[in-house]
């Protein structure tokens, strides 16, 4: 029982890795392409991440946010970046 628990925390920790390294690539595009408000899908050992890139104006510039989440047995889970551009 401890190695199936052990198994699923990694397995976990995996996914919000991988879920955490699509933010931050869609971050980084956004420094140098500056993107629009979109929606993506990426598909990742069997496990499909719906990404959507939000841009909320501030006084100080533009809050990107950039959301990732997947469903994993059933489970719904997220990762959210956020980052604030000056153009």
């Amino acid at each position: 029982m401890l190695l199936s628990s052990i198994y699923r925390m990694n397995r976990m920790a995996g996914q919000i890795e991988r879920a955490t390294a699509i933010a931050d690539e869609i971050l980084e595009r956004y420094r140098i392409t500056s993107l629009t408000p979109q929606e993506f899908d990426v598909s990742d050992s069997g496990i499909i991440y719906h990404g959507k890139v939000e841009l909320k104006l501030q006084d100080l510039g533009t809050q990107v946010v950039v959301t990732v989440t997947w469903t994993e047995r059933g489970t719904n889970h997220e990762v959210s970046l956020y980052t604030l551009s000056a153009r």
